[in-house]
């Protein structure tokens, strides 16, 4: 699985810096919300429905992909083979 933020920052054709300049925040952030160690925040919502993003939509898909992100983990460290259909 992978995250919908990185997926809609390549369709669109951004870099990581150009999505934080459009969303006023650094590299970074965007970084650990691609990675799924952040969730996507609030003060993102205007920025990103100037963009043409439905803010709510990408945030409960953000959401999936952490929770996955997180079984996922969770099975490697118990030794187990992470089913990706599971979500």
């Amino acid at each position: 699985m992978k995250s919908p933020v990185s997926e809609l920052r390549k369709v669109m054709g951004l870099s990581r810096s150009d999505l934080a300049a459009r969303l006023e925040t650094n590299t970074r952030q965007i970084t650990e919300i691609e990675e799924g160690r952040r969730r996507i925040s609030l003060k993102f919502k205007s920025g990103l429905e100037k963009m043409g993003v439905n803010f709510w939509d990408l945030s409960i898909a953000q959401e999936k992909f952490l929770s996955w992100r997180k079984y996922f983990h969770s099975a490697l460290a118990q030794g187990l083979n992470p089913d990706p259909r599971s979500f």
